[in-house]
């Protein structure tokens, strides 16, 4: 009776702990995955124009992917879904200038968000960085974001924003200004041409890609 029932409890914590096992899914765990899943639940665009040409990246997670729509001489054509790669992004380190402007660096550039408008779901802002190569974006849904910098900046005191982790209450909203960052600084090194000429070539493979800082890859 005595072994049986040695047995019974061995059994049940051979269930609890099997329970509590986490599969790793692209080296972070279910858990994590799920943590991070719930963070971004709602769809934003990021709308930018540079050289006459307007770009629309549309969707939750910029890791994850976005769909990508560009517009050319007053043609619309779909590039693709592209996934973001915002490790060397970070850290990005923000500093408030006056009430109405704002500068971050990354990666040894330094970058200026001033014209910062809200209108309903909308948000515009003009960016300009070292290269003076200025860019008009148009946010949807990301008004958060740009409180987040506004509330969290103090003159004088910079503000480092680390690449979030789940379940960093403020993941998606980090991970958003990742991925406006990512695209200011590929505009600004000029590099957006030849990040757009790699990710025509995946696209011909037939596959999706992802892009980083000044590169873009074919992953499968």
């Amino acid at each position: 009776m005595k072994k049986n029932a040695l047995l019974l409890i061995v059994l049940v914590l051979s269930i609890g702990f099997s329970c509590q096992k986490k599969t790793k899914i692209n080296n972070t765990t279910e858990t994590e995955a799920f943590s991070r899943k719930k963070m971004f639940t709602k769809n934003f665009s990021i709308e930018y124009s540079v050289d006459n040409e307007i770009n629309v990246l549309s969707g939750m997670d910029p890791e994850e992917g976005l769909n990508w729509v560009k517009t050319i001489n007053g043609e619309e054509f779909r590039v693709g879904e592209v996934a973001l790669s915002l490790d060397d992004i970070f850290p990005i380190k923000v500093h408030r200038k006056s009430a109405d402007k704002i500068s971050f660096e990354s990666n040894g550039r330094t970058f200026t968000i001033c014209d910062i408008e809200f209108a309903d779901r909308h948000t515009s802002l003009i960016l300009t960085g070292e290269d003076n190569r200025t860019t008009h974006f148009d946010l949807e849904n990301l008004r958060r974001e740009i409180v987040y910098l506004e509330q969290n900046s103090i003159k004088g005191k910079p503000l480092i924003i680390n690449k979030p982790k789940a379940p960093d209450e403020y993941l998606a909203v980090k991970s958003n200004l990742g991925a406006l960052v990512l695209i200011a600084y590929i505009i600004d090194v000029q590099c957006d041409k030849k990040v757009y000429r790699d990710i025509m070539r995946c696209v011909g493979l037939g596959k999706k890609y992802k892009v980083g800082l000044c590169w873009a890859t074919c992953i499968d």
